[in-house]
């Protein structure tokens, strides 16, 4: 199955929804059959920064609507969730931790040590600023912290990371989490299962002629 790409930032905990998913997708279909992704960590306050957009935290009736909003999602489908001690956070770290070059060179399964830092973040809610404490975590987790802690500042995590928002602010990703398949954008956690209508069945889910005499519209206005 191709792979669909996925933009996720940790700072999100829309995007750790959306990684439930997909790890409750992994355990059902027990990885014969499930969902195949490419795993792109950016950094979301740098995507807000390019399209000239304020993030969630400087607007305070957001900021508050997000902490509810995510707090009731959680609770209405029994996922585990702690809010980390300071939020928004600088999550640079873990995003590089998270590249595909790092576990390539650390000889791990880059979505094991995905999956591992979510849990560390939103799962107990700790602290990313504690290297320590996360080295201790993921070699708990049977995964090389140390290693992975080291190779997080190297040039290759950090070009890859550029990389992921180039490629990210050509394809139009303005939030996290998106998942694109076929040129087609699905953000936000909500969007998960018109994604996999699209993704499995082809449907888009809305009438595209009439789309497009939107967008001929907006191209005029602007």
């Amino acid at each position: 199955m191709k792979r669909s790409p996925i933009y996720f930032d940790y700072v999100s905990p829309y995007s750790y929804f959306v990684f439930h998913k997909i790890k409750n997708d992994k355990k059902e279909k027990q990885n014969s059959s499930a969902l195949e992704f490419q795993y792109l960590p950016i950094l979301l306050s740098s995507i807000f920064t390019f399209w000239g957009q304020k993030a969630p935290a400087e607007i305070l009736p957001k900021r508050l609507f997000l902490f509810r909003d995510a707090l009731r999602y959680a609770k209405k489908n029994e996922i585990p969730f702690i809010v980390p001690p300071e939020h928004p956070f600088n999550s640079l770290l873990a995003l590089r931790m998270s590249t595909e070059s790092v576990a390539t060179s650390c000889d791990v399964d880059q979505y094991a040590v995905i999956e591992a830092l979510w849990n560390y973040i939103w799962r107990q809610g700790k602290d990313l600023n504690h290297h320590e404490k996360l080295v201790e975590f993921l070699s708990g987790e049977k995964l090389p912290g140390q290693q992975l802690l080291d190779a997080s500042f190297s040039g290759a995590a950090k070009s890859e990371i550029k990389r992921n928002m180039d490629l990210a602010t050509k394809q139009g990703v303005f939030g996290v989490p998106t998942i694109i398949e076929d040129e087609e954008l699905f953000w936000g956690n909500q969007a998960w299962e018109d994604f996999l209508e699209f993704k499995i069945n082809g449907n888009i889910g809305f009438n595209q002629k009439y789309y497009q005499q939107l967008v001929s519209n907006i191209k005029r206005e602007s």
